[in-house]
């Protein structure tokens, strides 16, 4: 899945460039944080993930460096992203504690809901399971069927299916 989401998102990326659309900041962070996330989970299929981590650093630092308020947080969901990639749990939390909080500053309920039940997975017990519970709650609110699958789509598909189920 991974692999194919960055082989398609990296197949478009030269007509986005000639078009200029990424001179436009609503389309350049939404590309940029697409292609992040796509790499992220291509970097877990792959047996060679380095060039594809490389570009999923660069696209987080062009997040940051964006001068709106949500591009930190999804900086932070792909720092958490490539500690993941590194079997790095305590910095993953570190990272989707900060992703939350941003989301949460910024009202993007679906990202908070998908960034909290991830976390909830890694921390594990009661806080965990409470963190799976409202992300839960929050999608089938809003009539999602398949909360642990549309957290996958918000986050890095199959590097998140084992701990999201």
């Amino acid at each position: 899945e991974g692999v194919r989401a960055d082989e398609h998102v990296m197949q478009l990326w030269p007509d986005l460039r000639r078009c200029f659309h990424l001179y436009t900041q609503l389309v350049r962070f939404t590309t940029h944080d697409l292609r992040a996330r796509a790499g992220i989970a291509a970097a877990y299929e792959t047996d060679s993930p380095a060039k594809l981590i490389r570009r999923v650093r660069g696209d987080a630092r062009r997040l940051r460096n964006e001068k709106t308020p949500w591009p930190p947080a999804h900086a932070e969901s792909h720092a958490a992203g490539l500690a993941l990639l590194r079997d790095d749990t305590e910095t993953a939390i570190g990272h989707l504690r900060a992703a939350v909080a941003g989301f949460e500053q910024l009202e993007h309920g679906f990202n908070v809901a998908a960034t909290r039940m991830l976390l909830g997975k890694l921390v594990g017990g009661d806080e965990g399971s409470g963190l799976v519970a409202e992300g839960r709650a929050t999608f089938e609110q809003q009539g999602i069927r398949n909360p642990e699958r549309f957290a996958r789509m918000l986050t890095y598909g199959a590097l998140t299916s084992d701990r999201l189920g």
